[in-house]
């Protein structure tokens, strides 16, 4: 789900911040290479896994303790989000308040389609996060194919609106089925 530093630790609300996403942990939380949400720091590196929950937190199911801090080159930032306020002109976007400079990155998954608003990327970069401004390496369309009726597919996420049984969203994502 996310991969990158760690800027807050919070032990009162069991709550971590990476690249601008809040992250929350509870006691199904399973922590890999470390011991207890009380270990993180600041500018540590790890992985999160997860699924977003209806305000856009993502409600971890394990946390990857990957480095004691960024090293250019060699440690990765990966984030997945919707692109907001897209500027063609500066070749930058946000999801949610990191700004994404995508001049030099390789797009994945676009085929005809332009990067536009409202999409769902994934975005990886090698380079250190500075001043909320991550340097994009890629950024991958997902989940951009067209479904013919009947098509099989797969959501994973909470349900965030309930009409029917036939008629749902799982992360803000409509589902309709017959």
């Amino acid at each position: 789900e996310i991969e990158g530093a760690v800027t807050s630790v919070d032990l009162v609300t069991n709550t971590i911040e990476v690249l601008g996403q809040q992250v929350t942990i509870d006691q199904l939380t399973v922590f890999i290479d470390f011991n207890a949400l009380g270990d993180l720091q600041a500018g540590n590196i790890i992985e999160v896994s997860g699924v977003k929950d209806s305000s856009g937190a993502i409600k971890a199911t394990s946390v990857k303790f990957k480095s004691a801090a960024f090293i250019d080159g060699d440690s990765e930032n990966e984030l997945k989000g919707i692109v907001t306020s897209l500027d063609l002109t500066a070749e930058t976007f946000l999801i949610n308040s990191i700004t994404i400079e995508y001049a030099n990155a390789t797009l994945e998954g676009y085929g005809q389609q332009e990067l536009t608003n409202g999409q769902y990327v994934e975005v990886e970069s090698n380079s250190m996060i500075v001043a909320n401004v991550l340097v994009a390496d890629e950024v991958e369309l997902e989940g951009g194919e067209d479904l013919e009726d009947g098509s099989v597919a797969n959501i994973e996420g909470q349900v965030t609106r309930y009409e029917s049984i036939t008629d749902f969203d799982v992360n803000g994502l409509a589902v309709t089925t017959n």
